[in-house]
């Protein structure tokens, strides 16, 4: 396989604070998506997201982890998440939690176990979750009553009242991990994988393979297109509640609503 392009960027200008990963190595490509954290606890000083992305990262460099099949690499990963906070005493919301899509050129296979995003030869396989549109609508729902109020955009940059509102529900949605069902939806989180969750697409020699985190509002067959898709929308709707509803928005001084990677693979 050969690496066209690839690029691994947070929504702050610190990329110690980016919860996004790439793993590349002979025959596999990985892109890594640290789940925002829904509690408070820092990891060795860093978010759960980051602290899981770094963890993956770790398992998918190991010469374990080479020639293991989808069922055996997630369940492989999954037990490397709990082995690392085994010993603590921690609330669900604090766990760390991760999707992770992989395209291994030995199996000729994309695996995909959460919901980042792949483009095979220009068809979208987005994993997107009901219950993450769910949480979307209702936080346009409120920033939109909010604007009618007569908050300016000064005051939804500095408190984002539709965060607020969907935060019971952002943690009520971790009762679905991993449990088939219509708001059932598989994440990395060191509780056990869902085998019949993973999402598997056939590779063949000369296709090409983009995978990438949700951060792309809009994955293209480019990494410049898929930037500029995404400048436009964060210009058009930077609270990410109409064109682009999202369940956060733009905070003043980030450059993103998400940390965002992608990768350009020629199979």
């Amino acid at each position: 396989m050969k690496i066209a392009e690839w690029v691994v960027q947070g929504k702050q200008s610190d990329p110690l604070l980016c919860e996004d990963a790439l793993v590349l190595r002979p025959q596999l490509a990985a892109v890594i998506d640290g789940v925002t954290s829904k509690g408070g606890r820092l990891w060795q000083g860093r978010s759960s997201g980051r602290y899981a992305s770094e963890c993956l990262a770790r398992a998918l460099n190991s010469e374990e982890a080479a020639g293991m099949n989808s069922v055996q690499l997630f369940a492989y990963l999954d037990r490397c998440l709990r082995e690392s906070w085994m010993g603590k005493t921690l609330e669900t919301q604090e766990l760390p939690r991760a999707s992770v899509i992989v395209y291994n050129e030995r199996f000729r296979q994309v695996w995909s176990y959460g919901d980042c995003q792949c483009l095979i030869n220009g068809v979208l396989h987005s994993h997107s979750k009901p219950v993450d549109r769910l949480a979307a609508d209702l936080r346009a729902f409120v920033l939109e009553y909010e604007q009618l109020q007569g908050k300016t955009e000064e005051a939804l940059f500095a408190e984002d009242p539709g965060r607020a509102a969907i935060g019971p529900l952002l943690r009520m949605q971790l009762a679905f991990e991993n449990h088939p069902g219509p708001w059932g939806y598989p994440v990395l989180n060191g509780q056990g994988i869902c085998p019949e969750m993973i999402a598997v697409y056939p590779v063949q020699p000369g296709d090409e393979v983009i995978l990438a985190s949700d951060g792309y509002p809009m994955l293209l067959n480019t990494l410049e297109k898929s930037e500029q898709a995404l400048a436009r929308l964060l210009q058009e709707d930077p609270h990410c509640c109409r064109t682009n509803r999202s369940t956060k928005g733009k905070e003043a001084a980030a450059v993103s609503y998400d940390d965002r990677c992608y990768c350009r693979v020629l199979a």
